[in-house]
């Protein structure tokens, strides 16, 4: 894993958040955060729809907890809290990926995690997680529902806001100032140590440009048989002229078996 600029490179010029005052919760933190409607989740259930990182006895297991740790280390390492997953193109697994390590985060006994399906034209994040979802993160988004109504915990130190159905105009709702009005006060009022986007990919949309400005680092994923050099290159240009590149994950999970990985 490295970070996208040495220490002898000039740094890149990165977008500046818009920050508006936040809603300051009444009950702390932690009150909030326990206050969260809860989810059970079967774990059967999780090992159908391939959500492998809870399961110690798997050695996908394993995979994703040293995914987990070199993430921490660099998010340590610069202060990084709001970390995006993105791919140069559909169809490399990044919502695998995502579940995987928001799960794996989860069970970090010091830390609390948020995992937001930001792919606003395609979400399935539910799809790997097999919830009912009070509402749709894209109507805390648009202002139809307050911010922490999409919200939901599983376990007690993973939170989910997931998306429901396909959204027009993604990108300018991503890009607006209510999104990072949302985004901020989710932080403010839980108080997460990491926040996770699943987001679209990065090469032929404008959503994961919109979102630049609301992220401190991206991890971008490769799909192995999938992703050309070409594609590769695109995307890390993009990620380095507009954020800070954590890593780049090789993802075959399309082979026989998804515990082939390089970070």
């Amino acid at each position: 894993m490295r970070a996208s600029r040495s220490d002898t490179e000039e740094p890149t010029e990165i977008n500046e958040r818009v920050v508006l005052p936040p809603v300051l919760p009444s009950e702390e933190p932690l009150e909030l955060w326990d206050d969260l409607p809860v989810m059970a989740i079967d774990p059967k259930v999780l090992a159908k729809r391939r959500i492998v990182a809870h399961d110690p006895q798997r050695l996908e297991h394993e995979i994703f907890s040293v995914l987990r740790t070199k993430v921490l280390l660099e998010a340590h390492k610069h202060g990084w809290r709001r970390i995006a997953i993105t791919s140069p193109t559909r169809g490399c697994g990044k919502s695998f990926v995502s579940s995987n390590l928001a799960v794996s985060l989860s069970q970090h006994p010091d830390m609390r995690t948020v995992l937001l399906d930001m792919d606003l034209r395609q979400p399935s994040l539910n799809n790997y997680f097999g919830i009912e979802t009070r509402a749709s993160i894209s109507e805390a988004l648009t202002g139809k529902v307050k911010f922490h109504e999409p919200l939901s915990r599983i376990g007690p130190r993973l939170a989910v806001g997931l998306g429901v159905n396909s959204v027009a105009n993604s990108g300018a709702i991503l890009s607006s100032r209510a999104t990072g009005d949302v985004i901020r006060n989710i932080e403010v009022s839980y108080e997460p140590d990491l926040v996770l986007f699943d987001t679209p990919p990065v090469n032929y949309l404008d959503d994961m440009l919109a979102l630049f400005a609301q992220t401190d680092a991206v991890i971008l994923l490769l799909g192995g048989g999938v992703t050309t050099q070409e594609e590769t290159e695109t995307a890390k240009k993009l990620i380095e002229e507009h954020s800070n590149l954590l890593g780049v994950v090789l993802n075959k999970s399309h082979e026989r078996s998804i515990k082939k990985y390089q970070y």
